[in-house]
């Protein structure tokens, strides 16, 4: 954004919107977004609180589970979620930090909760059609190659991430159907086996420090996407014992026999 831009913008956007536009961040462009967030745990829960206070206009959850005392140990659910389904407590908690009554409601943002699995949601695609990115948050490798079946089939970016089971490391990758790789390009058949413990996607453990660096890198690369700043990497590796390592889109090749974007 232009520096006149921003002083335009500065003077009628709530402040709550004030650094992020001074950062260049165009708010009035995510306003007019929807994200739909699979997963609402450790690593869903503060990918939709950042896209919440950057600007993002609609938020879909989807998420089977309820809250429970184990939940505490990352950022997001307090006391007063216990049993409360997960979708249900994170789109109460969003409502709260955004549509305060001081800010017009053209800035309030809309959030839709519902609790189910994925595997077994009928209307899984309409959600996915209404999203312009999608998240996956899950510890799940069967729930996230069905998400991605579903965006790959209609076009829409897809960004994933999961932890290790240690909770010290964790995964980023980002889908552009028919550029980048697709979640199950990196998943030959007969692969499946071993995934969570090979590449770090049932979480046993859980860090609140790994879990805030993994989420804010997959909605880091979800903002690029909307806001066309920046280079999307596929892949990204955190490791807190090590470094963070970004593999570049051209290192990265889609397999040409793959079952959900072969023929793109």
């Amino acid at each position: 954004m232009a520096e006149e831009e921003i002083r335009a913008c500065l003077s009628t956007y709530p402040l709550m919107f004030s650094r992020v536009l001074i950062s260049g961040y165009r708010v009035g462009v995510l306003l007019k977004k929807t994200a739909l967030v699979c997963g609402a745990g450790g690593l869903g829960v503060l990918v939709a609180e950042i896209l919440a206070r950057t600007g993002i206009g609609k938020i879909i959850i989807v998420d089977k589970d309820v809250v429970g005392e184990e939940n505490f140990n990352r950022l997001g659910f307090s006391r007063e979620d216990i049993g409360r389904p997960k979708a249900e407590a994170l789109k109460r908690r969003l409502l709260a930090l955004r549509n305060a009554p001081n800010v017009p409601r053209r800035f309030w943002l809309e959030v839709e909760a519902h609790q189910a699995d994925v595997l077994e949601m009928k209307g899984l695609w309409k959600l996915v059609s209404r999203s312009d990115v999608v998240f996956t948050c899950f510890d799940n490798l069967e729930a996230r190659l069905e998400v991605n079946r579903q965006a790959v089939r209609l076009g829409k970016p897809l960004f994933d991430a999961g932890t290790s089971r240690d909770g010290l490391r964790g995964t980023i990758r980002t889908v552009i159907p028919g550029r980048t790789p697709c979640l199950r390009c990196y998943y030959p058949p007969g692969s499946l086996l071993n995934l969570g413990e090979t590449l770090g996607f049932a979480c046993d453990a859980s860090l609140a420090t790994t879990m805030a660096i993994v989420a804010s890198l997959q909605a880091d690369q979800a903002f690029k996407y909307l806001l066309g700043y920046g280079k999307i990497a596929p892949l990204i590796r955190v490791s807190l014992e090590e470094e963070v390592r970004v593999t570049p889109e051209y290192n990265v090749a889609r397999r040409p026999d793959c079952e959900d974007c072969g023929s793109l």
